[in-house]
């Protein structure tokens, strides 16, 4: 028996779609209802996943705090067809049980959430991207309040940008998939943070556990565009980014109190949140904090975990651009922050390369020797 698999050109299309109004968190459910609804608006008797089905396209849809972003994989001579289904879609007001379904789907997943400490923290952190901070301390109040009041109605929709990967189809392609998709379809641009006073934000909540607590802090730092940035990324790979790193040694193989923390540095389009995320056991949260800290502020990498930290971070770019799928979500979110992906994908190796470990404490001590902006203990 002989197999084939036969191979096509294809075409990755990521069309970000924001919410027109409201604050972060009712923008955010506005987003959750979208991604319900998308997939199931009606084009031509039939939802539209499965009408663009029938072009042999696959269509995804995700939600965050800017939107949603919609993703479609299809052959390049059926991509302009693609997205006159998408278009033809966001068109049509949905009918009442559709929007009714999404909302219940919203709420249902909400529930679920809510009561799951990792993916609570990861929503508050997300918000933190696209809120001032003075308004982080009551982001869980806000969200909560969003989610018991949402209703079966299509939310409006902003702007759009668009971002193609592929080789096989002209430029031209990318303003046709946003040509009369929603108003004023244009990028946003990223602006400079003023600095500004604010009281650190703690939550602190009674989510489902066995005898164990999420602990996760935040610090609130400059945008990708920053010429700190870099040393940062650097910093949180050196801290919890890798097996070996910092946060393993100490919570893992040392005292045994947490299978995999982590540390990572977001970024919004006017702010960036470094992250450090440990579980360990109920009546070690205030150690693991005070530890925590310590080791932020008392870091002073070699030249050795520099350049392993460095070549990690500029292979982790290399890896994602190696596939079509992967360089289409990476170029998405530099669009995101009102960055050009091709220049951010030639910059970012060499702003990189050029951390050294004599500044990178310096870098620390500037931005991550303080308390923590955000406080998060999920037991």
């Amino acid at each position: 028996m002989t197999l084939l698999r036969p191979s096509a050109d294809l075409a990755w299309l990521r069309l970000r779609i924001r919410v027109k109004s409201g604050t972060a968190a009712q923008r955010l459910v506005a987003a959750r209802l979208l991604r319900a609804a998308v997939p199931e608006l009606p084009v031509d008797g039939l939802p539209l996943h499965a009408r663009l089905t029938t072009l042999g396209a696959l269509l995804t849809v995700s939600a965050d705090g800017h939107g949603i972003a919609v993703y479609v994989t299809v052959v390049p001579e059926r991509l302009a067809a693609a997205t006159d289904l998408i278009r033809a879609a966001l068109q049509t007001p949905p009918p009442a049980e559709l929007a009714r379904a999404a909302a219940d789907e919203v709420v249902a997943v909400w529930e679920w959430m809510s009561a799951d400490s990792e993916s609570t923290a990861d929503l508050i952190a997300d918000l933190t991207l696209h809120t001032a901070p003075p308004s982080w301390p009551e982001l869980y109040r806000e969200m909560a309040q969003a989610m018991s009041a949402v209703s079966p109605s299509f939310p409006g929709l902003g702007p759009a940008t668009a971002t193609l990967v592929s080789p096989f189809v002209p430029d031209a392609a990318v303003e046709r998939a946003i040509a009369g998709l929603t108003e004023g379809a244009h990028a946003v641009v990223a602006t400079a943070e003023e600095p500004v006073a604010t009281t650190p934000a703690t939550l602190r909540l009674d989510v489902a556990s066995e005898a164990s607590a999420l602990v996760r802090l935040g610090w609130r730092t400059p945008p990708r565009t920053h010429p700190d940035f870099p040393s940062l990324a650097v910093a949180a790979r050196i801290l919890g980014g890798h097996y070996r790193s910092l946060l393993m040694r100490t919570f893992r193989q040392e005292r045994g109190w947490s299978y995999s923390p982590w540390a990572m540095l977001r970024s919004g389009p006017e702010r960036g949140l470094w992250q450090v995320s440990v579980r360990v056991p109920a009546d070690r949260v205030d150690e693991a904090t005070a530890r925590v800290r310590e080791l932020v502020t008392e870091c002073r990498p070699t030249p050795a975990e520099c350049a392993v930290a460095v070549a990690h971070t500029v292979a982790e770019q290399r890896t994602l651009w190696s596939s079509g799928e992967s360089r289409l979500t990476l170029s998405g979110y530099w669009q995101d922050l009102g960055l050009q992906p091709e220049a951010e994908r030639r910059d970012w190796p060499r702003r990189v390369g050029e951390v050294f470990a004599d500044r990178l404490h310096g870098v620390m001590r500037t931005h991550l020797c303080r308390p923590p902006d955000l406080t998060m203990i999920l037991t």
